[in-house]
């Protein structure tokens, strides 16, 4: 499995429901950002930085929400350990349950630049 199989198809698969949750980094991914921010009047569109936006279906809204406390530190309060961090994600991001065990099992590092909260910090 590709450590991101789905990118640079993010739109497409939120549209026809394949994937609920589309996270899109400008830096990475400047044409989907572009094409996304044209959709706003008909898909939920978040930016969380200047560069790093969600995309989701207008029904579907809460799920910026819940990127947004998956992608903090204080998500550690419910979600304990790393591992559990990238099948909720893989979830919210449309991933079979197959493709997230080969991803945990694979001990890949995740491309989504979010995993570094249970890093030790320097002191």
């Amino acid at each position: 499995m590709p450590i991101a199989p789905h990118e640079g198809r993010e739109l497409e698969f939120v549209v026809n429901g394949i994937k609920p949750l589309a996270s899109i980094d400008k830096k990475k991914q400047p044409e989907q950002f572009a094409r996304a921010l044209t959709l706003q009047h008909c898909m939920s569109i978040q930016h969380h930085a200047d560069d790093l936006i969600t995309v989701t279906l207008t029904e579907n809204k809460e799920l910026h929400d819940v990127f947004r406390i998956l992608s903090t530190t204080k998500s550690s309060i419910i979600v304990k350990t790393s591992t559990e961090k990238h099948m909720l994600l893989g979830r919210l991001f449309g991933y079979s349950e197959e493709d997230i065990q080969e991803f945990l099992k694979a001990e890949m590092t995740c491309a989504c630049g979010q995993c570094d909260w249970d890093k030790p910090k320097d002191s």
